[in-house]
């Protein structure tokens, strides 16, 4: 499929976009041990297979990339090669995620971590014309993971506006109780730090509810609250929008098959729709293709598709001087291709 626009994306993890190259020669270069003999090898571990049977199995794909990401250097490195990588597709905006304290297990400290990935995302912006920010992800599980969010809530503040755009809680959804994340989304709110949360991704609409009364501005995927009729009123009435992953979903098996999930029946409908890859090299994919599955899958037409990018870039944690540039160049016609 021809995409002729400029693209956003809103919900896209950088461990999970560290590629098989990327992720060898970093490793390569600072002698990190990848606990594989060669290229084939490592290549063939950085990707879902087809033997993926739910998030769970999902979510082992990290080990790899998270192996590599413990220092300085290859965060920075990862950082700056996704924001050319997107540069390169026709992105001119995007918020990339990452958990700080995902990245401390060789003494890095978060506040190191947060500083190396802003350094690459800025050499990128340097080379090339794209707009990025970071989201932190608080983790639903982890070591101290209390004292961790917390800390990762503090530097979202400290970072609000210089490389940070809000932040967001990834992780197992369903392993524990929402409820125990509360007070964390409740500081973050009289803070006036944005944030989406992972919420109806692996089932639990009820977690898509509790997210949307805690104040959250966006959904990270959201989809099973196709299952609640008077959800749906309230995503629609709030211009609330899910950051949709349909091809994370697929691999995932959020939903028996492809021909049920509810991405369609949630456009139609008037759910504010974003379409995003989540992880780009996890998952093998890019927004492209993402827009190809959905154009043959759900006959998603390329104006729809441009609609959900505005939509993205609408509700993107930004400020408005920001996004009014970046909304004109969005409805631009690419000339080269």
């Amino acid at each position: 499929m021809n995409y002729p626009y400029y693209k956003c994306e809103l919900h896209l993890h950088l461990d999970g976009s560290l590629s098989a190259k990327d992720g060898w020669e970093l490793a390569t270069t600072y002698h990190i041990d990848t606990g594989f003999p060669d290229y084939e090898t490592f290549a063939a571990h950085t990707h879902v297979n087809e033997k993926c049977r739910d998030l769970y199995q999902y979510l082992k794909c990290f080990d790899i990339p998270l192996r590599i990401l413990q220092y300085k250097e290859t965060l920075e490195e990862c950082a700056y090669r996704l924001g050319c990588r997107l540069a390169a597709e026709h992105v001119i905006y995007a918020e990339v995620r990452f958990a700080p304290q995902q990245h401390t297990k060789q003494g890095m400290h978060q506040e190191e971590v947060v500083r190396s990935v802003l350094c690459g995302l800025r050499h990128a912006m340097q080379e090339n014309p794209i707009v990025l920010q970071g989201l932190l992800c608080m983790m639903i599980l982890g070591e101290d993971t209390q004292e961790a969010n917390c800390e990762t809530l503090r530097l979202a503040k400290q970072y609000l506006n210089k490389g940070i755009g809000g932040i967001d809680l990834a992780g197992a959804e369903g392993i524990r109780p929402m409820e125990e994340f509360k007070d964390l989304f409740t500081e973050a709110k009289r803070q006036g730090i944005p944030f989406s949360i992972h919420a109806g991704e692996n089932g639990y609409p009820k977690h898509v509810q509790t997210a949307i009364e805690w104040g959250a501005q966006r959904i990270g995927h959201g989809i099973h609250a196709i299952a609640d009729e008077k959800l749906i009123h309230q995503l629609i009435e709030k211009q609330i929008p899910l950051e949709v992953c349909y091809t994370s979903n697929l691999q995932c098996h959020v939903f028996p098959d492809e021909t049920i999930h509810p991405i369609r029946k949630l456009w139609d409908q008037g759910v504010l729709v974003t379409i995003s890859t989540d992880n780009r090299s996890i998952s093998n994919t890019s927004l492209d293709l993402e827009y190809e599955r959905l154009a043959k899958d759900f006959s998603f037409h390329i104006d729809e598709l441009r609609r959900s990018n505005e939509i993205a870039l609408r509700h993107a944690f930004l400020d408005s001087k920001a996004k009014a540039a970046l909304m004109q160049k969005l409805n631009q016609a690419i000339q080269s291709i």
